[in-house]
Formats: C-alpha cells, structure tokens, sequence
C-alpha cells in the first residue's frame, strides 16, 4: 500500500503542469501548440528552510503547546508556466514529534498544485500569494499514514531571482496510524531561488534620475507640438499663396474669354484659342478641386495606444491576443521614438528608429529596458486607416517583427490597431 501511494505522489508531480497551463492551453487551442515556445515558457523554483510542526490536537492552527524544532528541514521544487496562475509542487521535510514523552523522527514527502490569487485583490511588483491542495505521506519511524493536504502560503521577492517563503500546511491523517498524531500543521519558513522569477524587481534608475527623465520627455513633447503647429502655419500660408494663384489664373481664363469673343470672326485663331482655354480651365478646375498637403507626418502622427496581437513566425501558436502598446516620442530629435508594453506583454521596451515620411520602423540590438537583454525590430510600420477597431471603427495600424536576444532565432509577430480610447474599442 505504501509503495503503490508513492508512486501516486511521483506520478502526480508532473501530471499536474497540464492543468497548471490550462490559461495557455485554451488560448492556443485553435492556433496550435509550439513545443519550443512552451518550454521557454516554463520556469523552475527551488526552497529551502526550516520547519515548525504543530500537533497539539487543535481544529485551529498556532497551538504553542506542542510545537516541535528538532531537525526542522524542508526543500521543495516547483514548476510553473509564465501567465498561468496554477504551479505543481513536490516537497520533502523532515522534523521530530513527541508522542507519548518520546521524541519520535518524523519525514514527509508532499505533492500539491497551488493556485495564485494575488493579481485578483491588489496589483504588484514583489508579492505573490496562494492556496494549493495535495496528498502526502508521513513517517514517525517505520510507521506511515497518508495524508489530505491543504495549505496556503506567499514570498516576497527581494531580488529578480530571489524570494522570503512562508507557508502553513494543514495536514489531515486519511488513515489513523497513531491517536496522539492524525491531524496536524506544518509551518515551512525559507527562501525561494527561481530560473525567471514571474514578478520582477525592475533594476531601474533612481526616482530622482526617473522623474528627470520623465521632464525631458514631457518637454521633448512639447517642442514637437510647437514645431507641429509651425508646420501647419506654413502649410495654411502656402494654401492661401496657392489659391490666390488660382483666382489670378481664373481672371487671365475671363479675360481670355473676352479676348476670344472679340474674335469670333476669326474661326482659326478662335479655334486655336478655345483649346488653350479649354486646357486652362482644366488646370484651373484641377486646382480648384485640389486637395492641399495638410499633413505632413510627425512623430506626434505614430504617437498613442495599440491593441496588439502577438503570435509565433508561423502565426501556428497565438501567444497575446490584445497586449496593450504605447508609442512615444523620445527626448532626442534624431527621428527615434519608444516603443512599450508596460509589462502587459511579453515585457518590451526600445527605442525605434522611425521613417516619418515612409511610415516605416526598426530597431538593431536596442536594450529592453523592462528585461534582459536587446531586442531586434524588422519590417515595422504604421498603416493609415487600415485597421478597424473592436467596435468597428476605422484606426490606424500596426505592424512588426521581433527577436528577443535571449531567445535567438524565435521570430515572433506583432500585428495591432490603433485604440480609440472609446469604451466600446477597449479590450
């Protein structure tokens, strides 16, 4: 019996990964799954700390009477999917119960999936929460029992790779194997080391350098939409010089006209005459009707927020379906912007180099100021009028393509539309 449970224990470590990626699962259901991209995906986390066991017979945890500290252990590994909310847990701990007078050792081996909930009640950088439920299997020598496990616990990351673990266990005996231990606490303390931690410490410049950074972009801004509305002033000067062309042109066009009926007695000069009128009063038509240059483009014309879908080179697995983007203008004049998802996607931020006149973006080797690394942006630009919005409403349009350089050779594309800001486009 208790080998056919431990190998249950084993066997439900790595079945449980296929219900903790069901968030991922559902969404590229139809688009089909990348194997290579999933295992990018996947993240490892190993704890190791010290444990306290409560048994002092209680319903309720914390009963100081019976708490054991002797060979207090524990380590665990976990397996998580970045995006999913669900984690597979395997754990091992060791300690000594007292059980009549006599100090007993006590080891357990546990096997738990955890669900986090802590992006549902309050938005952060450092803190994640959870409850999780398994089985277990607990020994007091060579005496076992099986055990209903129910536990809930958080860590507190106070560096990209490293967290503060804490943790209580509450642990119900499925099988009486001794009346002074059947249900009892566990209490694991640790620290937490991950391969990519899901919240990150962002190593970011200090506030001071921040917010002067943030001023330079302000005022960036604001030097662009002085020069804009210079561009239009000059533009509605060269309208109004244009269209004084075009009343002159038509008094010369009347005055012809009157030319040629003082001389319709002369049939071939009249001939000759009516021609060139004709072709000018085409020209003056044509410059009547004429639709003058009112926009030239500005880095202010590619500025705002995009709903962006993300998938894989071969569009077979969707990845993002409406990842939020901004794009701004920098704080140097050199025809560069910034591109940005503000953590909602797959976690970039670069400058651009932009072809206002074309319409056209990239972007070689830039460092991702929100992660690791560079990124690499190809065939980018801004469509105008080419996309349509959640509600139905003509927008502006979006494409590129990038590289991330800790991912190299994984081509993935970026095609979106432009936000409205209406309620009815959000996503």
């Amino acid at each position: 019996m208790k080998s056919i449970f431990l190998s249950g224990i084993f066997l439900l470590f790595p079945l449980i990964p296929l219900f903790a990626q069901e968030k991922i699962n559902d969404e590229i259901l139809e688009e089909g799954f990348n194997s290579e991209l999933s295992k990018h995906r996947t993240n490892y986390f190993l704890t190791l700390g010290l444990n306290v066991l409560d048994n002092g017979n209680s319903k309720l945890p914390f009963n100081a009477d019976e708490w054991s500290i002797t060979n207090p252990f524990f380590i665990s590994l976990e397996r998580r999917s970045d995006g999913s909310d669900f984690s597979a847990v395997l754990s091992f701990s060791t300690n000594k119960l007292k059980i009549k007078s006599i100090d007993r050792f006590y080891y357990s081996i546990d096997a738990s999936a955890r669900y986090y909930f802590d992006d549902l009640i309050f938005n952060n950088t450092d803190i994640e929460t959870y409850v999780g439920l398994g089985l277990g299997r607990f020994f007091l020598e060579n005496n076992g029992n099986n055990s209903l496990n129910i536990s809930g616990g958080g860590r507190y990351w106070f560096s990209k790779n490293f967290a503060l673990f804490f943790e209580v266990i509450g642990k119900v005996g499925l099988k009486p194997m001794n009346e002074s231990v059947l249900n009892h606490y566990a209490y694991n303390f640790g620290i937490v080391w991950g391969t990519s931690a899901r919240k990150k410490i962002l190593e970011e410049t200090p506030i001071a350098l921040e917010e002067s950074l943030l001023e330079e972009e302000v005022v960036a801004l604001k030097e662009d939409v002085i020069k804009d509305k210079e561009v239009v002033v000059s533009i509605m000067e060269s309208v109004i010089k244009d269209k004084e062309k075009v009343v002159a042109l038509k008094e010369n066009i009347l005055k012809e006209k009157e030319e040629l009926v003082s001389k319709s007695n002369e049939k071939d000069v009249v001939k000759l005459s009516l021609s060139e009128a004709k072709t000018a009063e085409a020209l003056v038509s044509k410059l009547s009707n004429r639709t003058f240059p009112g926009e030239i483009p500005t880095r202010l014309d590619y500025t705002g927020d995009w709903y962006i879908r993300i998938t894989n080179s071969e569009k077979t697995s969707l990845i993002f379906e409406h990842a939020l983007f901004s794009t701004y203008s920098s704080s140097e004049d050199d025809g560069t912007m910034w591109i940005s998802d503000a953590k909602k996607g797959p976690w970039l931020q670069c400058k651009i180099s932009v072809n206002l006149k074309e319409g056209t973006f990239t972007a070689v080797a830039q460092p991702n100021i929100i992660d690791k690394g560079t990124l690499t942006i190809t065939e980018g630009r801004f469509e105008k009028g080419t996309g349509v919005s959640k509600a139905g409403n003509i927008v502006d349009k979006i494409y590129f393509k990038a590289e991330f350089s800790y991912d190299p050779g994984n081509i993935l594309i970026f095609e979106g539309s432009k936000s409205t800001g209406l309620k009815v486009d959000k996503y």
